[in-house]
């Protein structure tokens, strides 16, 4: 069914990509115009919803998750670098083989300065096929026609000099004393995760994403009265989620897709039918799946034929089923809804 192997080892055709970039750039067809990104919840609303009334519950001690500093979340984190002058293939792998979204990248010095994620292989691919050009102020001092006239010839591209190809998270950090009111501020705004550095210095010891905070709460629940008495109440009630929603039709190419949410800045798009059905999702971590030779079909493929390869591969690599899609409805409470993403550790 798949087209493509399990990209445990990722490697770039890059020879095929450049031959393969006039015809797939001539054939692209116009996307609809999309919302602009928007915070899923703003930082006001989240603090109104953590700051009603209390109802203590007295086998339980309570606490104000305002004031919990940010090194509680980190204390046992394994966190993972990776420097500077290594190969955009090697950061690719290690994304791969510790099963994260994004590398914090270590400069020669030791102080971290800035990330390496799916957006920027996203952007990279799209730039090796030359179907996007991007902003030449990006590539420190190396123009894009350079970058990818190198990788086209089998040259090493270092991780630095794509760091800041895709649009993403400003890398913010905050220090091990901060209380968590600052972060769910920062996190509230849109901004996927941050970074938090040992007190006084440039040191990151660890990061708190979207996720890891929602679990924080989630099992320690009972311990934030606040928390636990909106669990119940529905996601209408709540007046959660987004009236428009960025999407691509199933039968629209793959590459579509990757040029849409590298565009738009976003890191995952739903995959609708005719009618408009949810039937999946893309994201840029599945871009993964694009970076070996043999995988290069699949970026003419439609969205839904890439949709059953990553399910394919996924149950080659996890040995267990998966589904294209997790949802919920209006009238699901909070409580479901965060015990779905958590179980499923998904991100939307």
């Amino acid at each position: 069914m798949s087209t493509s192997q399990p990209s445990s080892s990722p490697e770039f055709g890059a020879q095929k990509m450049s031959r393969s970039a006039s015809s797939s750039q001539a054939s692209l067809r116009a996307t609809p115009r999309s919302p602009s990104r928007q915070p899923s919840l703003s930082h006001a609303s989240l603090v109104d919803l953590l700051t009603i009334a209390p109802r203590p519950d007295i086998n339980v001690p309570q606490r104000d998750w305002r004031t919990i500093p940010c090194k509680e979340l980190v204390a046992d984190q394994e966190l993972h670098f990776v420097e500077e002058n290594k190969p955009i293939e090697e950061a690719c792998q290690m994304l791969v083989d510790f099963g994260i979204s994004s590398l914090p990248i270590k400069s020669e010095n030791g102080a971290v300065i800035g990330t390496f994620d799916y957006s920027d292989l996203t952007a990279f691919l799209l730039m090796v096929l030359g179907v996007w050009k991007g902003d030449p102020s990006d590539t420190d001092g190396h123009t894009f026609q350079d970058l990818a006239t190198k990788s086209r010839s089998g040259g090493d591209i270092p991780v630095k000099l794509v760091k800041d190809l895709g649009k993403k998270d400003p890398f913010i950090t905050v220090s091990e004393t901060e209380g968590l009111s600052r972060v769910v501020e920062i996190l509230g705004s849109g901004v996927h995760r941050v970074a938090v550095v040992k007190d006084g210095t440039d040191s990151v010891i660890g990061m708190i994403s979207q996720l890891k905070i929602l679990e924080f709460f989630w099992f320690n629940a009972k311990a934030f009265s606040q928390i636990d008495q909106v669990l119940p109440l529905s996601l209408r009630e709540l007046n959660f989620g987004s009236a428009q929603v960025i999407s691509i039709n199933g039968d629209q190419r793959v590459l579509e897709a990757l040029e849409m949410m590298n565009s738009e800045g976003i890191s995952s798009l739903a995959v609708v039918d005719s009618n408009h059905n949810v039937v999946g999702n893309i994201s840029t971590t599945d871009v993964k799946h694009l970076t070996r030779t043999s995988s290069l079909p699949l970026l003419k493929s439609s969205c839904l034929h890439f949709l059953s390869v990553i399910l394919t591969d996924r149950g080659l690599n996890d040995g267990k089923d998966s589904y294209p899609v997790f949802y919920v409805s209006p009238h699901s409470t909070l409580a479901h809804t965060v015990a779905k993403i958590i179980a499923t550790r998904a991100h939307r």
